[in-house]
């Protein structure tokens, strides 16, 4: 991912170097190498270390399949990207995930799609 990207990702308010460090907790945790968590989530060892170390900011196709390794929510695993906002969203976030445990994994794309939308609106 060039530098300018994730230059623009991250002035858009989204933290890949968040992202990456709780993906990186999250397989430790778990008890899994790099390698092990890269070969579960079908993607190469060097792209899951650079999206652990902040330094790309992966589709959301690769995080999907990073969730569904680390066996955690996929909007639950792109919100440690943001920057807590908790005192100007409270309660916001559990019924959030609540709405998305219902979705179907077509309907998670569509709204993590419109989401994003959303924000580059803005932008």
């Amino acid at each position: 991912m060039p530098r300018a990207t994730v230059q623009k990702t991250r002035a858009g308010g989204f933290e890949p170097g968040l992202l990456g460090a709780e993906i990186g907790r999250l397989r430790e945790a778990q008890g899994l190498t790099q390698s092990g968590l890269a070969k579960m989530a079908g993607i190469a060892k060097q792209g899951l270390s650079n999206i652990e170390a902040g330094a790309v900011v992966p589709s959301i196709s690769t995080l999907q399949q990073i969730a569904e390794a680390l066996h955690i929510d996929l909007l639950a695993l792109i919100a440690f990207g943001l920057p807590d906002h908790s005192d100007t969203r409270p309660g916001e976030l559990p019924k959030i995930e609540a709405l998305v445990s219902m979705m179907t994994p077509k309907q998670r794309k569509l709204a993590v799609d419109l989401l994003r939308a959303v924000v580059n609106q803005g932008h």
